[in-house]
């Protein structure tokens, strides 16, 4: 996996992993930041999030050059992440 090159689209929106896909790519990089954000359905700032927070352009251009970022429903479970499981 490249750089930046290959996930980042900083002009639209955030390049939203599943913590499967976040597992993936942990193993072809040697350093990584992920940041994961924990939501529910019915979560009301977990909406407000969504909609101001993360359509923000300068916080999507940050996001996307720096870290991972995975969306990880808190209600699904167990999660797997390298060999591990979560519930």
């Amino acid at each position: 996996m490249k750089a930046c090159t290959d996930r980042c689209n900083t002009s639209r929106k955030l390049n939203w992993l599943t913590v499967e896909q976040a597992s993936e790519i942990g193993t072809k990089v040697e350093i990584i930041k992920i940041l994961v954000d924990g939501y529910t359905e019915w979560c009301g700032w977990c909406k407000v999030m969504d909609k101001k927070t993360f359509t923000d352009p300068a916080l999507i251009e940050y996001l996307n050059k720096n870290f991972h970022v995975v969306k990880f429903n808190a209600r699904k479970g167990p999660v797997n992440y390298k060999g591990k499981a979560y519930n």
